[in-house]
């Protein structure tokens, strides 16, 4: 008795005549695993910085963190060795502009702070100096240190 579709105790299963091509096709669709469902083409420099610092993780397997994020191994190792270069996740590749006039105003800035620098720096040697001289011992932990001790 020949079964037919409509009886089969598998009803997912084709029971059908197959020729011998597609009999191979099925079979190896069976038996191959299937892959995971390709993620968007387009993945964002974060996404891949994200995966790219998961793969890096201590005993991570690069093909585990490529199939687990639905991306093609060599890509992944790709991406590894661009952020061992420093293209991925590294300097920005499209940087901001500044206008002049902010330039002009923070490079004023940074010549006075520098100033201010040099004028301290020489507070600080000419009171390390006064304190040599009135003979107390040269303070360790900072001025308040002598004051306390020329009280005694």
């Amino acid at each position: 008795m020949r079964a037919s579709p409509f009886n089969s105790p598998f009803p997912d299963i084709q029971t059908a005549r197959l020729g011998a091509s597609s009999v191979q096709t099925a079979v190896e669709d069976l038996v191959s695993p299937r892959k995971p469902a390709r993620r968007p083409s387009v993945l964002t420099e974060a996404d891949k910085l994200r995966i790219v610092l998961e793969s890096l993780e201590d005993r991570a397997l690069v093909s585990k963190v490529a199939r687990r994020n639905r991306v093609d191994p060599r890509e992944l190792s790709r991406w590894r060795r661009d952020f061992r270069m420093g293209k991925l996740g590294g300097v920005d590749t499209h940087p901001q502009t500044v206008p002049i006039s902010e330039l002009a105003g923070a490079t004023q800035r940074i010549r006075e702070l520098e100033r201010e620098l040099g004028r301290m720096a020489l507070e600080n040697a000419m009171l390390l100096e006064a304190v040599e001289f009135a003979g107390l011992a040269a303070p360790r932990k900072g001025l308040e240190v002598a004051v306390k001790k020329r009280k005694k």
